[in-house]
Order: structure tokens, then sequence, then C-alpha cells
């Protein structure tokens, strides 16, 4: 098993998309993926296994929280991060009681959003062996 650090992106907002991929550059993450949909996402990390996945909650078709479900099944799971709408109140428990390592609200305050992916990629389950 080699170490990758491949993260997937999980969301049919392009400005999100980039708004992330900007975060995980600022982390010195470069191997970024996208998908638009919870399906697109499985199919990916099938092929790719990334090590984090970061996934809105609000996707078309199949949740953001069942995806993240779904991906904590898999034999070699990915760190899974959940993005909410802020201001709503239940989104941090929601995305904890599907399996979520972390999750933060949009849009993102300052550099909290910086702040938990740093401590992501930093964590023991982040740097984990994958199947790649």
């Amino acid at each position: 098993m080699a170490k990758s650090n491949r993260v997937l992106v999980v969301s049919p907002d392009p400005g999100l998309v980039n708004q992330v991929r900007g975060s995980l550059t600022s982390v010195q993450v470069d191997d970024v993926s996208d998908a638009s949909n919870a399906e697109e996402a499985m199919e990916i990390c099938g092929r790719d296994n990334p090590r984090l996945v970061i996934a809105e909650v609000d996707l078309p078709g199949i949740t953001g929280q069942e995806l993240c479900r779904r991906l904590k099944g898999l034999a070699f799971p990915p760190v899974v991060a959940l993005i909410f709408r802020h201001g709503d109140a239940t989104g941090p428990e929601q995305c904890s009681r599907a399996g979520a390592d972390t999750s933060a609200g949009r849009p993102f305050q300052g550099l909290e959003f910086i702040e938990k992916l740093r401590d992501v990629i930093t964590s023991p389950a982040f740097n984990l062996p994958s199947a790649v």
C-alpha cells in the first residue's frame, strides 16, 4: 500500500470548488480532483482512493451525509469533511452523526476552514497508507 495525499472536493458549485482548492493550496495540498455529485464521487473514490473527501451537505441526488456513510463503509475509508450552510444549528451534529471527521459552515469564517484542513492533513488518519 502506498501513501497518498489525494483530495476530492464534491460540490456542484464551481465557486466553492475553487475556494476549497485555494484553501488546500495554502496548506500545501495540490493533488486535488473534484466531482459535482455523490455518484461521481463514489466512482472517483473507487478508482483513485483519495485520503480526504470534502463534500457539501446539499448535493443533488445523494446527500453529503449519505455519501459520508458510504465512504466510511469502504475497506480503506477516507477522512471526510462535510460543509453545511452557516447558521444551520443542526449542521455540525448531523455531520458528526453521518461519520464526518470534521465539518465547517459555509461561507467560511476567517481562517477557520484552513485551520480545520491543517488539523486534518496532520492527523494520523490522513497519513495512513492508502489502497493505491
